[in-house]
């Protein structure tokens, strides 16, 4: 067993705090930030409720257009993986690293599927014209919102190492980890467009897609009470998917510190931290599943 794989029970080290102090500290802070959260979603959640009192007829039409049973198993899956994830903390006051790391990540590949599965939805909307298109170029921002996916999560990866060598002083490799997410960042205005091109090639080998001159999105018949309703669903649920990919790395990095023995009774507080914020991104879906697809 390596000198990395052997250390166990303990919290880091921490100068200033005793760990009952800290341990009290970042559960605080943590209520404190998921507050903030749910004051930036009750922002959308009010314009929602303001523009559906507006145009009552239009966003009744519009959610239509939603899959009621893609969100449905949206739903059973980020409930499935808040119950693990409630397994995984308990797990951790025990010691049970071996349960965590499970734990922590079918919970990791159950918000991959939730992501997937957006995607798919996504791509429903694309293939009617119902998502947003730039007026001054040839395609529409359901390609490169896929690439912002995939540079958000190898951002959000690469992250995740990088925090959990900064946990036990490995400084050089936390350099390392927390630079190339900030690379991939950096390169993403530059590879957009070309990896775009590319992927509209390859799906548009095995699905039929939309072609821009009939794009209702950019035409006259999608009036403006429909781009709003359309336009909140996406800010609405491309916001939390944000968070979604969030939480999968603050999930992944707890499992890579289980990896290494490091969750004790005396010490649990990254996974019980990451549980809360990971509670709290299903909660927000619970809210915006009834309030989105089911408007009736």
């Amino acid at each position: 067993m390596s000198s990395h794989a052997a250390v166990t029970s303990g919290p880091p080290e921490a100068h200033h705090w005793d760990p009952q102090t800290a341990y009290s500290g970042a559960k605080l802070g943590m209520w404190l930030f998921l507050a903030t959260e749910i004051l930036l979603f009750g922002v959308l959640f009010t314009c929602f409720a303001l523009y559906r009192w507006a145009f009552p007829a239009e966003f009744h039409e519009a959610s239509g257009h939603l899959k009621i049973s893609a969100g449905a198993i949206n739903t059973a899956v980020l409930i499935f993986s808040s119950y693990l994830v409630a397994l995984g903390v308990g797990a951790a006051q025990r010691g049970d690293n071996e349960k965590v790391k499970k734990m922590t990540l079918i919970s990791v590949v159950c918000g991959l599927l939730f992501l997937v599965i957006k995607s798919y939805e996504y791509f429903g909307k694309f293939s009617e014209g119902l998502f947003p298109a730039t007026h001054g170029a040839d395609w529409v921002l359901y390609f490169p919102a896929l690439v912002l996916g995939v540079f958000l999560l190898i951002a959000a990866a690469l992250t995740a190492f990088a925090f959990a060598a900064f946990h036990y002083h490995e400084y050089s490799k936390f350099y390392k980890y927390l630079g190339g997410a900030i690379v991939v960042m950096v390169l993403f205005p530059f590879l957009v467009s070309p990896l775009a091109d590319l992927l509209s090639s390859i799906i548009g080998s095995v699905a039929t897609l939309p072609e821009h001159t009939h794009y209702a999105w950019r035409g006259d018949g999608l009036t403006q009470s429909y781009k709003m309703y359309f336009g909140l669903y996406y800010a609405m649920t491309g916001l939390h998917a944000l968070h979604v990919i969030l939480g999968m790395g603050i999930l992944f990095w707890v499992y890579l510190l289980a990896r290494r023995n490091r969750f004790s009774s005396e010490y649990f507080t990254p996974m019980e931290i990451g549980g809360l914020y990971w509670h709290l991104v299903d909660l927000i879906w619970i809210y915006l599943f009834p309030l989105l697809y089911l408007i009736d």
